[in-house]
Order: structure tokens, then sequence, then C-alpha cells
């Protein structure tokens, strides 16, 4: 399954409940960190990455630009 994020409208496709809790949990902890300047982010990152479902993942950046995580 891919998983689908488009930043200029911020919609999630492809996704599951536990996908979207996950995506609630990197926002809220951006928003924690932000500042901090961010630090301890990645720590944060890597827990939800270790539980969340792997999938592959498409950002859509702007109109031209497609940033994928296999």
């Amino acid at each position: 399954m891919t998983l689908s994020f488009d930043r200029a409208s911020a919609r999630l496709t492809g996704a599951t409940l536990f996908d979207r809790a996950a995506v609630v949990a990197l926002q809220a902890g951006s928003a924690a960190t932000k500042p901090f300047g961010h630090r301890g982010y990645g720590l944060g990152c890597r827990f939800v990455g270790a539980i969340a479902a792997q999938h592959e993942i498409l950002v859509r950046l702007n109109e031209d630009a497609i940033f994928a995580i296999l």
C-alpha cells in the first residue's frame, strides 16, 4: 500500500487510522520541539517509524516535485 501526502492541501490518502495517528504524533513532536530547534525530534521519528507499518510514502512538495520514501 502507498501513502500519499500533498503538502499544499495537507491531504493524506491511503492511510489507515493507525497511520493517521502516527502522522499526528509526528506533527505534535515537531511543534513541541520547534522552540528547541527540533532537538530530539529525530528520536521521536525513529520511535514512530519503528511501530508504524512499512509503506511506500509519496510526498508532493509542489506541483512538479514528489519526494518518495521506499
